[in-house]
């Protein structure tokens, strides 16, 4: 929540994208998980009205519940190893 605070002047640093993790700011924000909160969605309006396109997300995955609200963003990074793993061991516990 710091950065978002402080994003008029961390905006300065002439970066492609800014990247956030709605978890993460979830958190960061006292609600975590929680995306319906007021304090989260006014972050989120905070960055968006900041940043415009250069607003950037990171999901966990394709298949996160919340991949529909990010998914029309320009920059949108998807995975984690963790993640990757365990949908892998999941399809080759499919098989046998």
């Amino acid at each position: 929540i710091k950065g978002v605070d402080n994003i008029e002047e961390i905006s300065q640093i002439d970066f492609d994208y800014y990247m956030v993790g709605p978890y993460d700011l979830s958190a960061s924000v006292g609600s975590v998980g929680d995306f319906k909160s007021k304090d989260f969605r006014n972050a989120i309006e905070t960055l968006k009205n900041s940043l415009g396109s250069k607003l950037g997300f990171h999901l966990p995955s394709k298949l996160d519940e919340q991949y529909e609200n990010y998914k029309d963003y320009e920059f949108l990074a998807l995975g984690m190893d963790s993640t990757f793993l365990v949908e892998k061991l999941n399809s080759i516990s499919e098989l046998l």
